[in-house]
C-alpha cells in the first residue's frame, strides 16, 4: 500500500497536521492506535533524517513492524531487539542477537534515512560511543586485496568460532586459500577464495550439502559481540578472550560509552526524530526492568553496584538522552506530557463480524461520499470471497497487483496484505477495511524471520559418578566425574572413566560426544582396556542390526505392493478450515502439509514421519491431514503417549473444529467407564470420526468401522507390545508420526528411504534462539530467572534429578520467590495426582513446577520460557 502513504500526504488531513506540527522541537500528537502505521510511515517519507520508534515492549514493536511492511518497503525498516539478558545477569546475547544489533547500529550510521523500530528494555544497555566503531563490518569485495591472516585475525576478533566444517551463524573454517564463513546476520554461508592476496570470487552456500547456491560480488560480515576486541583477546580479571557476561563490562573497555539514540545523529542538524509510543507505559516498563536488575545486582554483588549503573541507562535519563527531534504519540490525550497537543483525526473501522451485505452497503455509502476505498484481506481465498460478493452486488473493484493510481481511480480496491486494523479518514478521503472487521477473524500472517536454532550440544545427561557408560571405542565403564590434569603445562578438563582391573581412562572435553549413558534393564559388566570383548560386541549387534533391516525391508516391500485407499483431493471445507488457522503457516509446514496430502491422495499406505522442534506447527499438519481423511468418509485414530497431552490435542482439535459437522472423542483414564463405552461404540459405528487417546486406543477392545488413517505422536514413547500392533496397522491404513526426537533407527529409514520424512526446521513467529547457560549452583541467579520469568507472565520448570530431597528444594525455592505459586511433580506420584498437577500447570494454576525429568512427554505450554536443571 506504498500508493496509500502518497495519497495520504496529499490529503488536508495531513496538510492540516504537518502545519501544526511544524518545525517544533517536542510535538505531543494523539493519534488512534489503529492509524499509527500510517502516520509513521507518512512522518518518515516527510522527514529528512531517520525516524526512531520506540514501543513499551517487544510485542508491541513486532506488532507495528507488521503493518508498517504493509505501507514502507522492507529495506528501509529495522528493528533493534534487546539484549535476551538483564545486564545484572552473568550471561551474555545470543550470537545472532549480537550480530542483528550491530548490523543496526551499523545502518543507522551509514544510511541516510531508516525506521528504527525498538523496545524499552532495548534502549536500557548502554553501547559503545559510535566514534568507536565496534558495531562496523568485515566487508570483502570480490578483486580486493586482502591477506588470509588478517581475515582469519578480523573473525577472531569478532568471536567466531573456527571448525572444520561451517555450520552454524558464527562458525568459519579454513582450508588452503579458501574460507568458509557463517555471518550471524546472513541466511546461508558464504566461500571466499583468495588467489595469493587476492579475492577470486565469493559464493554462498548450503550448509548442509556444502553445495554453491550463486556467486556474490561482496559479502558483509558483523560481529557476534559488542565489545571491541583486539584479535579475539581482551583481558579483565586474569581471564583471556570473550567470556560470558561481558557485556557488564562495557565502561571498563571503552573511554566512552553512548545510548541507542546516538547513532541516527542526536542533534537537531542532523534531521531526525525519536517517536514515544505511549510514554507512560514506556517508563513503567522501563522503570520495571531497571528495579529488576539493580535488585538482582543487590542481591549477587553490591559491591559491582556502581560499574552496573555506568553501564545502563537510568530512567530519569530516558527522554533527555535524546537532544533532536521528539514526538510524544498516544491514543490517550490525558498520558501525553503536558504541552500543546496536535491530534489527527480517524475513526475506526465499522465491524460486520461476517455480515456481507452490511459490508456491501457500508462500500457503496463510502463511495456515495467520495471515499477512497482500500480493502485490505490477508489471504488470497478471502480476497476472491470479497471478488465474488462485489460482482453479485455489480460494484466494480480493481484487483492488485495491478496498476492503479489512487488519485484517479473511485472503485475500491482489493488487496492481499498483512494489516491488521482498518480506519477511516473523515472529510471524504480514505475508508480502509481489514478482514478483522469484515469477518470478525483475526488470520495472523506475521512476517517470518528464520532464526538458526544451532544443533544441540551432546552431553552426559543425568550421569552421576558410578553410573555406568559407554566409550565408543573402549566400551562400558563408570563414570569418574570430571577432573582436570595439566599436560605439557597446559590445564584441561577431562571425564574420567574406570574400567576393570583398575584401568582408567582420560577422555577430553571435547570429546564429550564419544561418551554415552549405559542404557538396559540389567546391570552390565565393565570391560577391560584393549581387550576384544566389546569389538565382540559390535560384531554382535551390526549382524543383529542387519537382521532387523532385512525385517523392515521386507514389511515396507509387502506395503508398496498393497493396494491403499486413494484419499481425493482437497474441498471447498478443507480451504475453509486452512483459511481459520491462526498463523502464517512455515515454509516447511508448508512442504510438509502437501508431502502428506500427496501421499494420502496415491493408492498406497501412507507411512511418513514429521520431525520438528516442539512448537513448529506438526499438530497443524495432524489436524489438517484428518480433516482430509474424515471428509473422505474414514476414521482416524491419534496416539499420544500421556493422558495430559492427549486433552490437550482434543481441546484443539474441538476447537478448530467447531464449526463442521465432525465429531472428536477422547479415550483415556480421565473418562469415566460410561464414557469410554460411548466412545467405544461411537468408533465401532462409525459415528465418531476422530478419537483421541494414549496406548488405551490399541487394546482389544477397541474396534473401528472404517479406519483410514493413525497418527502417532512420539512412537517412540510407547512400549514393545503397543509398537508391534502399530506395525501391523502399517500395512492397511495410512500412518503419520509425529516427532522432536526420532531414534535413530527411525530415523535412518527415513534417511534411506524405507520411510518417508518431512521435517521442519523454520521457527514460528517470534520464535527466540534458546539461550543456555551452565554454572555453579547460584540461588541468586535462580532467584533472578525465576523473578524475571514471573516480571513478564511467564511460568518456570525447576528440573531436580532425584526424587528423595525434591520435597526440600521445593521449600528453599518457594523461601527464595514467596509470591510464586508452585507445584511438585514426579514418577512416584501416582497417576491420578501426577494428572491434575500437570492438568493445572497447563491451565496455569501455577507459576512454578518442581519437577523431575517427567516434563519431557512434548506438552504444549507456550507461556514455560525458562527452564532451571
Amino acid at each position: 500500500m506504498h500508493y496509500l502513504v502518497d495519497h495520504f500526504l496529499t490529503t488536508k488531513n495531513w496538510q492540516r497536521f504537518e502545519e501544526e506540527i511544524g518545525g517544533q522541537r517536542e510535538i505531543s500528537v494523539h493519534a488512534p492506535s489503529y492509524v499509527w502505521p500510517l502516520l509513521l510511515a507518512g512522518l518518515f517519507k516527510s522527514s529528512p533524517g531517520h525516524l526512531l520508534a520506540l514501543l513499551p515492549s517487544v510485542d508491541e514493536a513486532d506488532k507495528l513492524q507488521d503493518d508498517l511492511s504493509v505501507f514502507l518497503e522492507e529495506s528501509k525498516m529495522v528493528y533493534f531487539p534487546p539484549r535476551e539478558n538483564l545486564p545484572s545477569e552473568e550471561l551474555s546475547p545470543h550470537r545472532e542477537t549480537s550480530g542483528n544489533r550491530n548490523k543496526v547500529l551499523y545502518r543507522l550510521r551509514s544510511e541516510e534515512k531508516l525506521l528504527a523500530l525498538t523496545s524499552a528494555r532495548a534502549v536500557m544497555d548502554r553501547l559503545p560511543s559510535p566514534q568507536d566503531g565496534v558495531y562496523f563490518p568485515l566487508s570483502i569485495k570480490e578483486g580486493d586485496q586482502i591477506p588470509m591472516e588478517e581475515i582469519v585475525d578480523k573473525l577472531n576478533s569478532f568471536d567466531y568460532k573456527r571448525t572444520e566444517r561451517t555450520l552454524e551463524r558464527g562458525d568459519y573454517s579454513v582450508r588452503g586459500g579458501i574460507v568458509d564463513v557463517f555471518g550471524v546476520t546472513s541466511e546461508y554461508p558464504c566461500r571466499v577464495e583468495l588467489f595469493g592476496d587476492v579475492v577470486e570470487s565469493i559464493r554462498s552456500f548450503s550448509p548442509a550439502t556444502q553445495r554453491s547456491r550463486g556467486r556474490l560480488k561482496e559479502v558483509e560480515i558483523f560481529s557476534c559481540r559488542e565489545i571491541l576486541g583486539q584479535s579475539g583477546k581482551v583481558k579483565l580479571f586474569d581471564e583471556e578472550g570473550y567470556f560470558h557476561g561481558i557485556e557488564r563490562f562495557l565502561p571498563l573497555f571503552h573511554q566512552q560509552t553512548s545510548t541507542l539514540f546516538a547513532y541516527p545523529g542526536d542533534d537537531l542538524d542532523d534531521g531526525s526524530t525519536v517517536v514515544f509510543i505511549e510514554l507512560v507505559e514506556i517508563r513503567r516498563k522501563f522503570q520495571e526492568d531497571y528495579d529488576l536488575t539493580v535488585d538482582l545486582q543487590r542481591h549477587k554483588d553490591p559491591n559491582q553496584m556502581d560499574l552496573l549503573l555506568s553501564s545502563i541507562l537510568a530512567p530519569e535519563e530516558l527522554t533527555r538522552a535524546f537532544s533532536g527531534r521528539k514526538l510524544y504519540l498516544s491514543s490517550f490525550p490525558k498520558k501525553l506530557p503536558s504541552r500543546k497537543t496536535v491530534s489527527l483525526q480517524a475513526w475506526p473501522q465499522q465491524s460486520f463480524g461476517g455480515d456481507l451485505e452490511k459490508f456491501t452497503s457500508a462500500v457503496r455509502d463510502d463511495l456515495d461520499k467520495g471515499q477512497k476505498i482500500i480493502i485490505s484481506l490477508k489471504t488470497p481465498g478471502r480476497a476472491e470471497r470479497i471478488r465474488e460478493v462485489l460482482g453479485d452486488e455489480n460494484v466494480s473493484f480493481h484487483f492488485l497487483p495491478q496498476e492503479v493510481d489512487l488519485d484517479k481511480v473511485r472503485a475500491p480496491i482489493i488487496e492481499v496484505t498483512s494489516l491488521s486494523e482498518g480506519f477511516v479518514l473523515p472529510e471524504g478521503e480514505i475508508s480502509v477495511y481489514t478482514e478483522k472487521g469484515i469477518f470478525g477473524q483475526v488470520m495472523r500472517v506475521p512476517r517470518l524471520r528464520r532464526i538458526s536454532e544451532g544443533v544441540p550440544l551432546a552431553r552426559l545427561s543425568d550421569i552421576k559418578k558410578g553410573d555406568y557408560v559407554v566409550h565408543l571405542n573402549h566400551g562400558i565403564g563408570k563414570y569418574g566425574g570430571l577432573v582436570q590434569r595439566e599436560i605439557d603445562g597446559i590445564r584441561r578438563d577431562y571425564f574420567l572413566l574406570e574400567y576393570d582391573r583398575g584401568d582408567r581412562l582420560y577422555v577430553p572435553a571435547s570429546q564429550i560426544q564419544m561418551i554415552q549413558a549405559y542404557v538396559g534393564e540389567e546391570e552390565p559388566t565393565i570391560h577391560r582396556l584393549g581387550s576384544v570383548r566389546w569389538s565382540q560386541i559390535k560384531r554382535r549387534v551390526k549382524s543383529s542390526v542387519r537382521e532387523l533391516a532385512r525385517e523392515l525391508l521386507s514389511l515396507y516391500a509387502a506395503r508398496e505392493q498393497l493396494e491403499g485407499f486413494a484419499f481425493p483431493q482437497d474441498t471447498v471445507w478443507q480451504r475453509e478450515l486452512e483459511d481459520t488457522f491462526p498463523y502464517e503457516e512455515t515454509p516447511d509446514q508448508l512442504r510438509a502439509i502437501e508431502d502428506v496430502k500427496k501421499d494420502m491422495e496415491k493408492p498406497k499406505p501412507m507411512d511418513r514421519l514429521i520431525c520438528g522442534d516442539v512448537g513448529y506447527g506438526k499438530t497443524e499438519v495432524a489436524l489438517r491431514a484428518a480433516f482430509k481423511a474424515v471428509t473422505a468418509g474414514k476414521q482416524v485414530l491419534f496416539l499420544v503417549p500421556t493422558t495430559v497431552l492427549a486433552q490437550q490435542h482434543y481441546t484443539t482439535f474441538t476447537s478448530r473444529l467447531a464449526p463442521f459437522p465432525i465429531r472428536v472423542e477422547v479415550l483415556s483414564r480421565l473418562r469415566s467407564p460410561q464414557e469410554q463405552k460411548k466412545v467405544l461404540d461411537g468408533l465401532a459405528d462409525g459415528t465418531v470420526d476422530i478419537a483421541i487417546g494414549t496406548h488405551r486406543l490399541l487394546q482389544e477392545d477397541v474396534r473401528v468401522k472404517d479406519l483410514g488413517l493413525v497418527i502417532i505422536d512420539e512412537e517412540q514413547r510407547f512400549g514393545v507390545m503397543h509398537k508391534e500392533k502399530l506395525k501391523m496397522l502399517r500395512k492397511a491404513v495410512d500412518v503419520l508420526t509425529l516427532t522432536a526426537t526420532p531414534i535413530p533407527r527411525t530415523l535412518h529409514m527415513s534417511l534411506v528411504g524405507i520411510r518417508d520424512m518431512s521435517i521442519i526446521d523454520t521457527p514460528p513467529e517470534d520464535r527466540l534462539p534458546v539461550v543456555t547457560y551452565v554454572g555453579e549452583l547460584d540461588y541468586d541467579l535462580i532467584k533472578g530467572a525465576i523473578e524475571r520469568e514471573l516480571a513478564r507472565g511467564g511460568q518456570v520448570f525447576y528440573v531436580y534429578n532425584r526424587v528423595e530431597g525434591i520435597e526440600f528444594i521445593a521449600h528453599k525455592i518457594q523461601r527464595l520467590v514467596p509470591r510464586a505459586r508452585m507445584a511438585v511433580a514426579h514418577g512416584q506420584l501416582d497417576e491420578a495426582a501426577l494428572e491434575k498437577v500437570m492438568v493445572d500447570v497447563v491451565d496455569r494454576k501455577y507459576d512454578l513446577l518442581i519437577c523431575t525429568t517427567i516434563i519431557e512427554s512434548g506438552l504444549d505450554i507456550p507461556s514455560v520460557n525458562t527452564m532451571i536443571v
